[in-house]
């Protein structure tokens, strides 16, 4: 309870009161949500998760009430909207340096992407493989190499194609890998769903 009512006060930016506020209602049910799709990995924290959870929750609250004549939401919606952005441009932050420890940059990383869709789609899994796997990423970041004999038994990607693709497979694994990585982990769904609607001959002309 002080945990959920510290998470919705600072988000709201005024102090909240059970039984009083929606918001605290609204992030109670947040945090249950938060409890039923959590999954534990090392790299991920209960409390930050419920937290932007919390957050999110609250955020689609304003936004819909936006319209209602108090100045208190139309505030806490323009608020929001800053928190927002400051949010987004802080994880590209972290996620660049999530980068450096493997000394990689995002120059590199759009340098050395895969241009060919079938390559592309093949390394995508290889890196879906590799995030889900706890002990693979422990390799990773211990050795700071790409695991290939193992991704290649489990994909049956030759190590040669995973060596030319291993920038892309560790950066996009360690994307996913994180639970501090949202923004970017919906921005790169997106990319990867119109990715694979033109793979499958959306407009005829597309070719491997």
């Amino acid at each position: 309870m002080p945990f959920i009512l510290r998470a919705a006060s600072q988000t709201s930016h005024r102090f909240l009161q059970w039984g009083r506020d929606d918001e605290l209602s609204i992030s109670m049910m947040a945090f249950n949500e938060a409890i039923d799709s959590f999954q534990a990995k090392p790299t991920t924290d209960f409390k930050t998760f419920a937290k932007l959870v919390i957050k999110r929750r609250l955020i689609d609250y304003f936004r819909k009430t936006k319209n209602k004549e108090n100045p208190a939401y139309l505030e806490s919606v323009y608020t929001f909207e800053d928190w927002e952005k400051t949010e987004r441009e802080q994880e590209v932050i972290r996620y660049e340096q999530a980068l450096q420890a493997f000394d990689l940059d995002f120059n590199m990383v759009a340098k050395l992407s895969p241009k060919h869709a079938k390559t592309r789609s093949n390394l995508q899994k290889a890196a879906h493989i590799l995030a889900e796997n706890d002990s693979l990423m422990k390799s990773l970041r211990t050795t700071g190499k790409l695991p290939q004999k193992e991704l290649s038994q489990l994909t049956g990607l030759t190590s040669r194609v995973l060596e030319r693709g291993r920038v892309y497979v560790i950066s996009l694994a360690l994307l996913l890998a994180d639970g501090d990585f949202p923004y970017l982990k919906e921005s790169i769904s997106t990319v990867s769903l119109a990715s694979s609607k033109l793979e499958e001959g959306g407009n005829g002309n597309v070719r491997n």
